[in-house]
């Protein structure tokens, strides 16, 4: 996947640590209560990177599937790929960063 990949940093929790240094390099993470569900934190802006971490995450939640997902700010670099969530996944932000999504809409 590049930038390391997949980083257990705690029981339960991954991060994709982008290297720093360009545009679009805001970290996710993953939380999974293993066998109940699981939490993303924030997605990649890139859509196929987006694809690339959703992809690497399967195995971790093959057991505890996506049921939510945070995005910490209106950022693209940590909304614009949402569309690889799962389309049941509830997605939740601040009043504030959802005014700034809805007037910064991701690229076609």
């Amino acid at each position: 996947m590049g930038d390391g990949g997949l980083t257990q940093i705690g029981d339960g929790v991954w991060a994709v640590v982008r290297t720093p240094g360009g545009w679009g390099e805001a970290n996710t993470g993953l939380v999974v209560d293993a066998g109940t569900a699981s939490l993303v934190v924030d997605t990649a802006w890139d859509t196929r990177l987006a694809r690339r971490i959703a992809e690497a995450q399967q195995l971790l939640v093959s057991r505890a599937p996506i049921t939510e997902a945070v995005n910490t700010h209106s950022d693209g670099d940590h909304w614009w790929g949402n569309d690889t969530l799962p389309a049941t996944a509830r997605i939740t932000t601040s009043a504030a960063a959802l005014r700034g999504m809805r007037e910064d809409l991701p690229p076609a």
